[in-house]
């Protein structure tokens, strides 16, 4: 479980996507969308998180927290929703993230 402090910002968390055989994904031109939902309540408090590429060919991405991302205490599901330009769309499901209160 990755663990983060509520209201932190600005820093990047980075992703490799890979298939069932660990081979990347090809992100050339594709579309990464970042959500996270409470695992209580379901409440989302990321719905539609751009990513950026870093490295297409070899699976990299990363998406950058802003203001408000991280406002909630608690345990989420994350996922990333990839919209290939083939306009198939695969769902990577994350380990948890924990937010924890801030002091």
């Amino acid at each position: 479980m990755n663990e983060f402090v509520r209201n932190d910002t600005g820093f990047p968390i980075t992703f490799v996507l890979t298939d069932i055989k660990d081979n990347a994904y090809d992100l050339t031109d594709s579309t990464i969308i970042f959500k996270m939902k409470n695992t209580v309540s379901g409440d989302s408090l990321i719905d539609d998180g751009t990513c950026t590429i870093i490295d297409a060919t070899s699976g990299m991405c990363k998406y950058t927290v802003v203001d408000g991302d991280l406002s909630t205490a608690g345990i989420y599901y994350a996922e990333l929703q990839i919209t290939f330009t083939s306009g198939k769309v695969r769902t990577s499901k994350l380990d948890k993230i924990k937010i924890l209160e801030d002091l």
